[in-house]
């Protein structure tokens, strides 16, 4: 009988110490699933609240969104989680940022393990597209009946050109422009657009499969 209730003791020691565990390495998976989802949003807040400027300007000039915007804040927001980035990608047009993280640690498992997480801005970016370049200001003079004591001082001052205004279409974003010319070079597309442009828009991010 004795014997019976040792084994029995023993035998729901091994059921704890198993149910321990498994608790634990449960804990430990969700704690790194959210370090992962934290980084996602935190990169993807930061490119809504910070870096406005950058995909503006990179949108109007025809650059490249560097595929980096918000990385800083993701590693920062995955440290916090006790987790680190070892992947972090950003693209524009499909409108997603993929992280990837690892355990600082060696978890429950026996080895350190890793978990990703995707978010959305609910802003797709792409190339830009604007009506063609408005047609060169006609060069003839206005002044047909000058005397010949005030033609010099006419001939030699080009008649000034109003700036055109535009809308370039990026993606789900319009974007105000202004052609201005230029006596050497024609109309040029004035790409100061101001940063505060995205900032106003409602982007709420939201975390994907």
């Amino acid at each position: 009988m004795t014997l019976i209730v040792m084994v029995a003791i023993l035998l729901l020691g091994f059921a704890m110490l198993f149910g321990v565990r498994l608790s634990k390495a449960t804990d430990e998976a969700s704690g790194l699933q959210t370090a992962a989802d934290a980084a996602a949003l935190a990169g993807a807040q930061s490119i809504v609240a910070d870096a406005p400027g950058q995909i503006v300007s990179a949108l109007v000039s025809g650059e490249v969104i560097p595929g980096s915007l918000g990385q800083a804040k993701a590693e920062d927001f995955a440290s916090r989680n006790g987790a680190t980035l070892v992947s972090y990608s950003y693209s524009p047009s499909l409108d997603r940022i993929r992280v990837t993280v690892e355990s600082k640690d060696v978890l429950e498992s026996g080895q350190r393990e890793r978990r990703s997480a995707a978010a959305k801005l609910g802003m797709p970016f792409s190339a830009c597209g604007t009506s063609q370049e408005p047609p060169a200001p006609s060069t003839s003079s206005s002044s047909s009946s000058s005397s010949p004591t005030s033609s010099t001082s006419s001939s030699t001052t080009p008649p000034s050109v109003d700036d055109v205004s535009d809308t370039l279409e990026c993606g789900g974003l319009d974007i105000p422009v202004v052609w201005e010319w230029d006596e050497d070079e024609g109309w040029d597309l004035d790409s100061h657009v101001d940063a505060s442009l995205i900032k106003d828009l409602d982007l709420e991010p939201a975390l994907t499969d």
